[in-house]
């Protein structure tokens, strides 16, 4: 059994772990299906061994098989073309399309993911040999299981713009929010809905490219 073989083997246990982790069922329901879940867990799989298999291949100075990296992004950039159509699919059928920009989004992300699993096993990998320890390389899993979660946390719309509270009142069958008109309500008692259940928010971006961000459909 080679000296590296343990290392492999928790570096390819934690890149599996972490893209678990990440792995969530969402308000659409995908990916709940076993199917679904089946083909991230596999690519996972793929990843991670990728990532485990750097280190042990640079000490052993066999680089050909650092060349897997390029075939791995190349598949890795049709995960998020899957992701892409399947999601384009799925926003037909909403009440309120999320649009192509939302999809893209959602889309990159899945892509990026993979190449979090190959930084976690390639971390834990390294972390193992360097220290001979399993303990540093679960370490090492542990801090890249965190900064997967952070990394998944995304940015709120706090984080671009002043947020205002501005009680919504009308001028006529006018609706307004501060001196924004909204739109025309002419019925008292939808009138009287809004004033006791509606709220109304002023944005401010506090920069040009957040303006541009909210200016978006």
């Amino acid at each position: 059994m080679s000296q590296y073989t343990y290392p492999i083997i928790l570096g390819i246990i934690a890149g599996i772990v972490v893209r678990v982790y990440m792995l969530r069922t969402d308000y659409r329901q995908y990916p709940t299906y076993l199917h679904g879940k089946t083909i991230h867990i596999a690519l996972a799989l793929i990843a991670a061994s990728i990532g485990a298999i750097i280190i042990p291949s640079i000490l052993k100075s066999d680089y050909t098989a650092i060349t897997f990296l390029t075939l791995a992004a190349t598949q890795f950039r049709d995960v998020r073309n899957m992701e892409r159509e399947t999601l384009t699919q799925l926003d037909g059928y909403e009440l309120v399309s999320r649009g192509s920009t939302y999809i893209e989004g959602i889309a990159i992300a899945f892509e990026s993911r993979n190449y979090i699993v190959i930084f976690t096993s390639l971390l834990t990998t390294l972390a193992y040999i360097l220290f001979s320890s399993v303990w540093a390389g679960l370490a090492a899993a542990f801090i890249c299981l965190i900064s997967g979660r952070i990394l998944m946390s995304g940015s709120f719309i706090k984080d671009i713009v002043d947020i205002e509270y501005k009680k919504p009142h009308f001028e006529g069958a006018g609706l307004y929010v501060d001196n924004i008109y909204i739109m025309n309500i002419g019925l008292p008692e939808k009138q009287k809905l809004i004033l006791e259940h509606g709220m109304g928010f002023i944005l401010k971006p506090k920069n040009f490219n957040s303006a541009v961000t909210i200016a978006n459909l």
